[in-house]
């Protein structure tokens, strides 16, 4: 399990608070310096919730905006893992590309199932060292709060679904360069949700790129790649 460098930027507090500042109509002051590329990108962000969901209105972002400038480097390239068919297609697809993998404590496993979590992250951590790959386990409590807020940011499928992901993987910055977040739907049956090709990308800044992942192909055949495995079928988890 990786315990490496977190970002201090104030990015993830932009994707983490966006949602729930639209949801109660209040605009969003936030203490330190976002990327200009996230900060432009909240217009076109905000436009797309409005259009989706109920219930959100436009706000204003109270921010410093920080200096940076793209970089080709060494950091490495992380996957959200949950075990699941969808995380499962990406790895596969992406392995010789993958470096780290992101495992959420309090996404869809809530923190206080520890024997739960427990269990997942001993598949998780078996599933890395097959594939020779970092492992992050991340703990959050960002889905309980959205949650008090309002139902619908229920992250695991719901309205900040994407928000979350996102607001880890600009976190997590300093490590990884670009991160993939597997998608749930293929191209032919998109709907409007939380993480969608449209949405997902926007959260990304100068720092890290955020990829959604897998829309070319539908759960029959990303289970018939993944049928191929022996350590996914071993591990296969199913959300919920």
């Amino acid at each position: 399990v990786c315990r490496g460098p977190v970002s201090h930027t104030a990015d993830v507090f932009l994707a983490g608070g966006l949602f729930p500042a639209m949801k109660v109509g209040s605009d969003l002051r936030i203490k330190g310096s976002v990327s200009p590329k996230l900060l432009s990108a909240t217009n076109t962000i905000q436009d797309i919730i409005k259009a989706w969901f109920q219930g959100y209105t436009s706000i204003s972002i109270d921010t410093e905006i920080s200096n940076r400038a793209e970089s080709n480097d060494q950091r490495g390239v992380g996957a959200f893992f949950s075990l699941g068919i969808d995380a499962f297609y990406t790895l596969l697809k992406h392995q010789n590309e993958i470096t780290t993998l992101i495992f959420i404590h309090g996404f869809d496993i809530p923190l206080d199932n520890r024997v739960f979590r427990d269990r997942a992250s001993r598949h998780v951590r078996e599933v890395a060292a097959a594939f020779g790959k970092v492992l992050v386990e991340v703990e959050t409590n960002l889905p309980e709060y959205l949650e008090k807020i309002s139902p619908s940011f229920v992250p695991a499928g719901g309205d900040a679904h994407g928000a979350v992901l996102a607001s880890i993987a600009l976190l997590l910055s300093p490590q990884l360069k670009k991160v993939f977040i597997s998608s749930s739907n293929p191209y032919n049956v998109l709907i409007p949700t939380g993480s969608h090709p449209m949405l997902d990308p926007l959260w990304s800044t100068e720092d890290v790129e955020i990829v959604h992942d897998g829309c070319k192909a539908n759960r029959v055949k990303k289970t018939a790649l993944i049928a191929k495995s022996e350590i996914a079928l071993r591990n296969l988890r199913v959300c919920f």
